[in-house]
């Protein structure tokens, strides 16, 4: 799961009523410290998705709190020079309505999603900012749905480093140790020496 820096809006639909806004994901921008890493999404990472899965708009990704889905037009998502942007149309329901107050007065303000990369050796990539810091870079990437959060945080993943400890074929519980010691950049090695991309299925979930 991801929470975006951007807030979600309630504005009004083209069509009447009021429709959840916001993005899902922005291109190009570094995520948080995620335990001992940072990780940011590639132009065009989420575009099979969008084109291919029926997604579905939830509040706090809880099935039991749908708000809208792609297969009924309820929601739009579609990616922009910004990133992956969505609208939901506010439903009739005591959620919809209970959610409109909360985003209008923001107390809900996030946006985040869940997705998984894929592609073998093309969907992630493994290198480093200009810091030196290590990177991951979503390349490809399959997602479940989107909508707005309550909480806004950055929990770490143990799953995500699974692919940097097959990337480097070290113990997994190495390259946790490293991370918690803030040591991942020394498993990325010489930094002129280019990284070859994570050749496993990765799934994240966790905020942005």
């Amino acid at each position: 799961m991801r929470v975006t820096a951007g807030q979600v809006e309630l504005r009004d639909s083209p069509s009447g009523g009021k429709m959840f806004v916001g993005y899902a994901y922005r291109f190009g921008v570094e995520s948080a410290n995620l335990g001992g890493f940072v990780e940011r999404i590639r132009p065009g990472a989420g575009a099979k998705t969008i084109r291919e899965q029926d997604l579905r708009g939830l509040f706090n990704h809880s099935p039991d709190n749908l708000l809208g889905r792609m297969g009924a037009g309820t929601l739009r998502v579609a990616e922009d020079q910004m990133g992956g942007g969505y609208q939901i149309d506010q439903p009739d329901t005591s959620l919809g309505r209970d959610l409109a107050v909360l985003v209008a007065r923001g107390d809900v303000y996030g946006s985040s999603f869940t997705f998984q990369a894929v592609g073998g050796q093309r969907g992630v990539n493994w290198s480093r900012t200009e810091r030196g810091f290590p990177l991951r870079e979503i390349v490809q990437m399959k997602m479940r749905d989107v909508g707005p959060v309550t909480f806004p945080a950055y929990p770490s993943s143990d799953v995500a480093l699974r692919s940097l400890a097959e990337m480097r074929s070290l113990p997994f519980e190495e390259v946790i140790a490293a991370a918690a010691d803030e040591r991942l950049a020394e498993l990325l090695g010489d930094p002129e020496e280019p990284v070859k991309p994570a050749a496993m299925l990765v799934k994240v979930k966790r905020y942005w």
